[in-house]
């Protein structure tokens, strides 16, 4: 888009990444407000949480849901994750190998 940006006197070549970043930004926002969700286990949660609200029965509950699971627990469990995997050898070579080339 920006090579159909002429450069005037008005507008420097400068306009054109502006106009780009604007633009862009506005498509962001837009995708933000417009997108549905699409992971599987939130739109299980949408679900669950309408058919209770639906029916009034409690048993309606997705797999996290039943297990009680809070937010400290899901961020500590990803975030040690991968350091299980740093002392296995080929996670070590591959890890010097991108450092070093």
């Amino acid at each position: 888009m920006a090579a159909y940006i002429p450069v005037t006197k008005v507008l420097s070549f400068r306009w054109a990444e502006w106009i780009m970043l604007i633009s862009d930004a506005l498509i962001i926002v837009i995708i933000i407000i417009f997108k549905r969700e699409t992971m599987a286990p939130q739109i299980l949660k949408y679900k669950s949480r309408h058919l209770r609200a639906l029916t009034g029965d409690n048993r309606f509950k997705t797999t996290a849901e039943a297990k009680g699971e809070t937010l400290l627990a899901v961020v500590k469990t990803n975030f040690t994750r991968p350091f299980m995997f740093a002392p296995e050898p080929i996670v070590f070579l591959f890890t010097f190998y991108l450092t070093v080339m």
